[in-house]
């Protein structure tokens, strides 16, 4: 019996996650900044292929993102 595999479009199945991450952080987690999401798997994505430059693309997103929430909540 051959088994017969159906090829997808990498844009696509990155499109598809994207909405169904979307879809989730509403429902589940509406306060969640929306910019910050999609940075995180934006980068997971680019380096699907390099976990560890993945990883470092993330801690340096959310790094930027606490010190920026962090000056807003103080006035600067």
């Amino acid at each position: 019996m051959e088994q017969v595999t159906a090829m997808t479009d990498p844009t696509e199945d990155a499109e598809a996650l994207l909405r169904t991450v979307e879809k989730v952080r509403v429902e589940r987690y509406p306060d969640l900044d929306v910019t910050l999401v999609n940075e995180i798997l934006a980068a997971q994505i680019r380096n699907s292929e390099d976990r560890a430059e993945a990883r470092r693309q993330t801690e340096r997103i959310v790094t930027q993102w606490a010190a920026a929430s962090a000056a807003k909540e103080s006035g600067n």
